[in-house]
């Protein structure tokens, strides 16, 4: 708008920039929200993208420069430089002012991270293209390459970006990457966006622990294996790089680039259970991610429908269990939460108890829906509500509409009401919001409207 201020607030048309930062250093321990991966890390918030989330590649080499505490075009520098720089933006064009801030950031050490792109093709996409550039795809919930994401051989590691767009699964996960939004509100976005944050976030954990590590020192780990988990893929080089980031291996390093040792760390995925529809039965891994022992005893569940039962595991107890539900015991239309609990006991600590929850939804056979949904208008800070009539379902999508709505700005919500409590929006239904569930936005009644599409489905719980 009006050049270089200290002023971010300029009209935009998302948040995203707060959603990534949040990803890296979202506050922790405050029983709000989320946490960020490096929560005691500080952000330099520098703004390049304008009203239209458009920029100039001069303008993000200015930053770029800013941020590296070298001198830049605006006149200005930072009171310290950074250590890491975080690109969740890019292009197909390559820019020479563009690489050369990226380059001159490099040389001093910067570790330099950029999303690659959502396009879901093998063409390049600048920063994370250019020569040394950490260049991040994005893994959905499944450990496969979400649909949308980039790939290429540029590709240096991957990390969690979300499922396809378009391709929720209304599994009772998230799909989407749970962060901030502006100053005070939380959601879901998806992208290679919000994979690059992921990285800069183990990286920010291993600056903590050796403030030696450069973007060189970085890189070098990273091709060699140290910072990543192998994935059953990871064969795909152009899709994954080196493999799947993990915060626990990377910081092990960094403590000690010489010992390769990780401690002692339970780990188990998924780390909580849903079963939709016919989805009665999953497969629950447990694991020691670390060295050291760990034992698995004691299974629970809270319900009775609930199957918990090891399936394929060692001496110790670690390996698969087998988790299922007798959908018989479960109401058409309705909805049931559970438990399942285990005892672990790390080395010779204490015994600790470990729960997971368990959702379960069951629609009526062979419909593709989320039940019966209410659609309805609300006006901010008004009783009043409109009701949609019509909620015609054909082949997985609602259609609806409302009549006699006085002109005024409203919001356009959706949600069953699975118990049938009369209330909608609370636990265990399915929820939607236009234009997302995530972002909600007032539209604007003025004259007859349509193509007001959103997104229904179950939340995580």
């Amino acid at each position: 708008g009006n050049g270089y201020d200290s002023d971010p607030s300029d009209l935009g048309t998302s948040f995203h920039g707060s959603h990534v930062a949040g990803i890296i250093a979202a506050q922790a321990n405050n029983n709000l929200g989320v946490a960020g991966i490096a929560y005691d890390a500080t952000i330099m918030p520098l703004r390049v993208l304008g009203v239209k989330d458009q920029g100039t590649d001069s303008n993000i080499a200015t930053a770029i420069l800013y941020a590296a505490g070298l001198v830049n075009s605006s006149g200005q520098l930072p009171d310290s430089p950074a250590d890491i720089i975080n690109l969740s933006l890019g292009g197909p064009d390559i820019s020479e002012t563009l690489s050369n801030a990226v380059e001159q950031a490099i040389n001093q050490g910067i570790i330099v991270i950029a999303a690659a792109g959502n396009e879901s093709t093998e063409d390049n996409f600048y920063p994370a293209a250019y020569e040394n550039v950490i260049g991040v795809s994005a893994i959905n919930e499944e450990k496969q390459r979400s649909s949308f994401s980039n790939f290429g051989d540029y590709i240096d590691v991957t990390a969690p970006g979300g499922t396809g767009f378009g391709s929720d699964l209304f599994d009772g996960f998230q799909d989407g990457i749970l962060s901030t939004l502006q100053a005070s509100t939380y959601g879901e976005l998806k992208g290679t966006s919000m994979a690059a944050p992921h990285v800069a976030g183990v990286a920010a954990l291993m600056k903590s622990v050796n403030s030696g590590i450069d973007h060189t020192s970085f890189l070098l780990a990273l091709n060699s294996g140290l910072l990543t988990d192998e994935l059953p893929e990871t064969s795909l080089k152009n899709f994954f790089g080196n493999g799947l980031i993990n915060a626990a291996k990377a910081v092990s390093w960094a403590v000690d680039p010489n010992e390769e040792s990780i401690p002692t760390t339970l780990v188990f995925y998924p780390n909580r259970l849903s079963f939709i529809g016919a989805n009665t039965d999953t497969i629950l891994t447990i694991a020691n991610a670390g060295v050291g022992t760990i034992g698995v005893s004691n299974l629970e569940v809270s319900e009775d429908w609930i199957d918990f039962r090891p399936e394929s595991t060692d001496s110790f107890g670690l390996g698969t269990y087998h988790v299922a539900i007798d959908s018989s015991a479960i109401v058409f239309n309705s909805v049931k939460i559970g438990t399942i609990s285990f005892d672990y006991q790390e080395n010779d600590e204490a015994v600790q108890t470990q729960t997971l929850k368990i959702f379960v939804s069951k629609t009526l056979p062979g419909d593709d829906s989320a039940g019966l949904i209410h659609i309805y208008l609300e006006k901010p800070d008004e009783e009043r509500v409109y009701v949609s009539i019509g909620g015609v379902l054909n082949q997985g999508v609602y259609t609806y509409q409302f009549n006699d709505v006085p002109e005024g700005e409203y919001y356009i919500r959706a949600s069953t009401d699975n118990d049938g409590d009369g209330k909608v929006y609370d636990s265990g239904e399915a929820v939607g919001q236009y234009p997302l569930q995530s972002n909600p936005e007032l539209i604007q009644v003025e004259a007859d409207m349509s193509g007001l599409d959103f997104e229904v489905g179950y939340p995580a719980v």
